[in-house]
C-alpha cells in the first residue's frame, strides 16, 4: 500500500485563525456601534438646533408686532399651532421629538440690553448625560 502525503491544519492553527476572526468581528462591532452613537448624537443636536431656530423666529416675529405686550418674564417660550397665533408662555416648553424630551426656553440677558438667550436641554444618549444647545438673539429697534 501506498501512503498518501496529505497534511492538514493542526488544531492550533485552526484556533489561531478563529481567534483572529473573532477579534476582527469584535473590532468591527465596536466601530459600528461607536459610529451609530455619533450619528444619533449629531441627530439630537440637529433637532435641538431646529427647536432653537423656531423659538428665535417666533421671538423675532413677536417683537416686531406693535400690538404685542412687552416681554417681562425671566424665562418664557412660544407655543404655536398651525395657522394660529403665537402665544407667549411663562416658563419652559417641552418638545417631544426623536424619542427624547427637549426642554426649550428663552431668557433675557442680564448684561446685554435687548438680547435673549435661547436654550434647549435634553437627556443625552447613553452615558452622555444632560446635553444642551444655546443660541443668542439681539433685537434691533427699527
Amino acid at each position: 500500500m501506498r501512503k498518501l502525503n496529505i497534511q492538514g491544519d493542526t488544531i492550533v492553527e485552526v484556533l489561531f485563525a478563529l481567534a483572529f476572526l473573532s477579534l476582527a468581528f469584535v473590532i468591527s462591532y465596536a466601530t459600528v456601534n461607536r459610529a451609530l452613537e455619533i450619528s444619533q448624537n449629531a441627530q439630537e443636536h440637529s433637532l435641538a438646533t431646529d427647536y432653537l431656530d423656531a423659538q428665535i423666529e417666533a421671538l423675532r416675529y413677536y417683537v416686531t408686532q406693535p400690538s404685542n405686550p412687552a416681554i417681562d418674564s425671566s424665562q418664557f417660550c412660544f407655543n404655536w399651532e398651525f395657522n394660529k397665533s403665537i402665544d407667549l408662555k411663562n416658563g419652559k416648553c417641552l418638545e417631544v421629538g426623536n424619542g427624547f424630551n427637549y426642554t426649550v426656553y428663552i431668557e433675557p440677558s442680564s448684561t446685554l440690553p435687548a438680547t435673549y438667550h435661547t436654550i434647549v436641554t435634553w437627556s443625552g444618549l447613553g452615558s452622555l448625560g444632560t446635553q444642551s444647545e444655546q443660541l443668542n438673539y439681539r433685537v434691533y429697534s427699527q
